[in-house]
């Protein structure tokens, strides 16, 4: 049984920490651009090639990211990480492809696209699916001949629909829009439970169907929000079923945009709000421990990475969600004995 379980794990995993994005957009406190470049600076010093670094929505909205100039001026300049930024409307996508005009590191953008439901896609980016389509193919022609990668998400996939919408088959409707979203160029495509409402067997189903219609799994990145405690046991039936791209934060960090920054109200997602006590993302020290028991190659170092969730913790100003943070090496943290794990080599 053991050995079914390890066979069918990929050889390599690509993960991506959103902490300086994702991780950073539901906080209360403004985090400054020195403290966002440290984070940046060690998570290349641990050997992440993948992260979000900042994103280009209306200060008014997410003043988090109002540093955006300030970050990308800081940036490690390395050709082999790719630095990405979530530009999910006109006016933030604009802005980004007018900063790698002027020579920024602007090398990857992120677009969404709601199946769950138009009323959302209304509300969250100012668009109907008409618009929100005619929108992602400009911006992929503009994006390309700037030698940018694009990359487009598609929320809701595990979620309800809207009841004002009916009963819409949103596995089906999700594998319509990466079909055709790969047809008009898209680079790759995130799956996200952005909820946290996905089952593992869910996921298996779910990605079983994509490796049918798009088997190429470098096209594919799975990115879950830890809302019911099952994150890791979701990555684990996504890395199963063929998946070896996966987006975590440090400390489990994440969420919506805070409506409340600094002590000011600002408008965040109007209509919208959190629903779970824990709204981040799977922690990157959590699903690192995991791979590091499996023995699968990621090319990070993962007591740097365990190193430096402990120091977010002091940035944010208060314990974070990790496991794998605890206060001594054994128990309840850092890498499993090796005797305890399953090396590459014996599969």
């Amino acid at each position: 049984m053991i050995m079914d379980i390890m066979e069918r794990l990929p050889k390599k995993v690509s993960l991506a920490d959103l902490t300086p994005r994702d991780g950073f957009q539901s906080e209360s406190k403004v985090i400054p651009a020195e403290g966002k470049l440290y984070i940046i600076h060690q998570l290349v010093s641990a050997g992440f090639k993948q992260m979000e670094v900042s994103a280009f929505a209306p200060p008014k909205f997410q003043p988090q990211f109002r540093d955006w100039e300030e970050v990308v001026k800081g940036l490690p300049d390395r050709d082999d990480v790719t630095y990405s930024y979530v530009t999910t409307g006109k006016k933030a996508t604009e802005r980004a492809l007018a900063a790698r005009e002027k020579g920024y590191r602007i090398d990857r953008i992120l677009m969404g696209i709601l199946p769950a439901s138009e009323t959302f896609n209304k509300t969250v980016m100012g668009m109907t699916y008409d618009e929100t389509w005619n929108w992602i193919g400009e911006t992929v022609k503009q994006a390309h001949a700037l030698d940018m990668k694009v990359n487009v998400f598609l929320t809701g996939i595990f979620s309800p629909p809207d009841p004002r919408e009916g009963e819409v088959d949103l596995v089906g409707r999700a594998l319509d829009f990466m079909d055709r979203l790969l047809d008009m160029g898209v680079n790759d495509i995130e799956h996200p439970d952005h909820m946290g409402e996905a089952a593992p067997h869910q996921v298996a189903a779910y990605f079983t169907r994509v490796f049918e219609r798009q088997p190429d799994p470098n096209l594919h990145i799975f990115h879950v929000h830890d809302a019911r405690g099952m994150g890791l046991a979701c990555y684990l039936a996504a890395l199963q079923a063929g998946v070896n791209r996966f987006e975590t934060t440090l400390g489990g960090l994440g969420g919506w945009p805070a409506n409340f920054v600094d002590g000011v109200p600002v408008p965040g997602l109007i209509g919208l709000k959190e629903v779970s006590r824990r709204p981040g993302l799977v922690s990157t020290e959590d699903f690192l421990v995991m791979l590091d028991a499996f023995g699968l190659e990621t090319g990070i170092d993962l007591v740097k990475t365990l190193d430096l969730g402990r120091m977010v913790e002091r940035i944010v100003g208060r314990k974070l969600w990790s496991f794998c943070l605890g206060t001594a090496d054994r128990p309840g943290s850092g890498p499993l004995p090796k005797h305890q794990r399953y090396e590459t080599e014996s599969r």
